[in-house]
């Protein structure tokens, strides 16, 4: 499987969670769902508003974004070519539903390959899982994941390898404090709805590395 790397960073040094906190007006990110409650109708819309008003103000995190680059991120890959300008919000909320509660209890239960094979793969939800080489996105480039909540579970990115669709996807488990580095051109991804009662809030940036090199060693594939 494509490997991944995880590393860790001071969040407070940059302060994106107090940021995200301000402009969607809560004190508690994990709680999201409370102020702005979702059913599987009303998700995406819902979604799409927050999205829209993190994007407008995002500029105000221009400063902190290149030191975590120059920081974090330069360390592991060298200097970076190009970036995302704008990063992409995230706010992947808690959906109240019946029968979600179903899958959640499925998930804990019997695991996430029987959970997705279940409700996701029998099913055929709809663009659930990607490929950003699939929208254009050209290869060597590597996606910065930065969650600002714990991630675990139906509320987190599920990662599978580049051959099953997402079939072998698993979610990735992290605390605030780390994201993760992958690439997101060839690795299947994607989410599962938010069952889990824990709201997931952050951003993630797509950047290509100026050494071609330095991309294939970090995220080459295993031999094994």
């Amino acid at each position: 499987m494509r490997k991944i790397i995880i590393t860790s960073f001071n969040e407070e040094r940059y302060g994106f969670a107090a940021w995200f906190r301000q402009v969607l007006g809560t004190p508690d990110l994990e709680r999201l769902h409370e102020a702005f409650p979702v059913t599987p109708e009303t998700y995406y819309p819902t979604v799409a508003g927050l999205t829209s008003r993190l994007e407008a103000r995002f500029g105000e995190l221009t400063e902190a974004l290149n030191t975590f680059f120059l920081e974090v991120v330069e360390p592991i890959f060298g200097p970076i070519v190009t970036r995302q300008l704008v990063p992409t919000p995230r706010t992947h909320l808690a959906v109240s539903d019946e029968m979600l509660a179903v899958e959640q209890e499925m998930l804990d239960t019997k695991g996430p390959r029987a959970f997705l094979h279940q409700f996701y793969f029998e099913r055929r939800r709809p663009a659930m899982f990607h490929r950003d080489r699939d929208y254009g996105l050209q290869m060597g480039t590597v996606n910065l994941w930065v969650p600002l909540t714990r991630v675990f579970g139906s509320n987190s990115l599920w990662l599978g390898g580049p051959d099953e669709r997402g079939a072998d996807a698993l979610p990735v488990e992290l605390s605030p404090g780390e994201c993760i580095l992958f690439d997101g051109a060839n690795r299947w991804h994607g989410v599962v709805w938010n069952c889990s009662n824990v709201s997931r809030v952050g951003f993630d940036v797509r950047f290509y590395p100026m050494n071609d090199q330095s991309y294939r060693s970090q995220l080459a594939w295993d031999e094994a």
